[in-house]
């Protein structure tokens, strides 16, 4: 293969039409995540790959700062039209890492989990990474099939739930207001603290909204006789949706307005000519030990399919990543995570 050219890209359009271009792709890969990496304070980098000024990559690079070292972070990407172009990749990456002062590299990818694929970072001098950072395994349904296909298609309890909460006069409420987010941000607190996980911060909420427009991100509440029990955060990338935020307050045990807020956020995705809904993350298997395993079988009642994507692989620059990998490590396991590798 010829020498490849990386240099950044600061055409909107360019970025947008390659990266939307592949099968699969989040909007952890798009313009907007990179002006929501800008708000949040972080350097980031949207890099494109040239063999003779044709386009075969895209690589949106975030410079993490954290106390257990600073690393070059690439949400699931690259986007490659070329596996061969990783090593060339791997090899600008690392010397930008040392120019940054960097201990490591992490790709978290959207390539499948196979032992090819994991066979390829290998033995490019990557290694198994001891903490995942964006979601792995995701939930996905095939929206372009009509209401009946997707409601017959669903476990008989979720669709009992949305008629139930259709009978008892559940209203679902589009809200992007900063009343709506300041709402939310409220409630995603409270809903953090009763369920023992770690908030997102008010700065980052509110930077989302800033960096997705209008019509790329959608907030939404579930109310019932007068109090709200349910919201979400929809984003819109392409032809897909993303359910990537939510908090409950649920105060009537027979049934839950969820299951009509995520109906009316599929039928949202469909009005918006999105083919996929993307549930974001579920357990890899049945696991009921599992962390997120109740909010798993939520997610996977509504029908799909999963998608399993290769765990994220770091690639080392200097000994100060042992310190890293010491700390996720233990992480992990005090959060009871674990990550099923493709079988050599």
């Amino acid at each position: 293969m010829n020498r490849i050219e990386f240099r950044e890209i600061d055409k909107v359009k360019d970025w947008q039409n390659f990266v939307q271009s592949f099968d699969f792709y989040t909007f952890l890969q798009s313009w907007q995540w990179g002006e929501f990496q800008e708000l949040s304070g972080e350097k980031i980098w949207r890099f494109g790959g040239y063999l003779d000024n044709r386009l075969l990559l895209t690589c949106l690079v975030i410079k993490v700062k954290a106390r257990r070292g600073t690393f070059l972070l690439c949400p699931h990407g690259p986007l490659f039209k070329d596996d061969k172009l990783i090593k060339p990749l791997t090899d600008f990456l690392a010397s930008l890492a040392d120019q940054e002062k960097a201990n490591f590299i992490r790709l978290s990818t959207a390539m499948l989990s196979t032992k090819q694929n994991a066979k390829k970072l290998e033995s490019l001098g990557y290694r198994f990474a001891p903490m995942h950072v964006h979601t792995e395994t995701t939930w996905l349904l095939d929206v372009s099939k009509d209401q009946q296909t997707l409601l017959a298609e669903m476990r008989k309890t979720a669709r009992q739930m949305i008629k139930r909460a259709e009978k008892e006069g559940v209203e679902v409420v589009k809200d992007n207001s900063e009343t709506g987010i300041e709402k939310f941000i409220a409630m995603h607190k409270k809903h953090a603290l009763e369920a023992g996980y770690e908030a997102f911060s008010a700065k980052f909420i509110k930077n989302l909204f800033e960096a997705f427009d209008q019509n790329s991100i959608s907030l939404k509440f579930a109310n019932y006789q007068g109090q709200t029990e349910a919201a979400s955060v929809i984003i819109f990338y392409g032809k897909q949706a993303v359910y990537y935020l939510a908090a409950t307050d649920t105060k009537h045990s027979k049934f839950s307005p969820s299951y009509l807020l995520q109906w009316q956020s599929i039928l949202e995705a469909k009005s918006k000519g999105c083919k996929v809904y993307n549930f974001w993350g579920v357990s890899p298997d049945d696991n009921p030990k599992h962390p997120i395993q109740g909010v798993s079988a939520f997610k996977r009642g509504f029908g799909g399919y999963q998608l399993d994507l290769l765990h994220a692989y770091d690639y080392p620059i200097n000994g100060k990543y042992r310190l890293n990998w010491l700390i996720e490590t233990l992480r992990r396991i005090k959060r009871k995570y674990y990550f099923i590798k493709p079988e050599f």
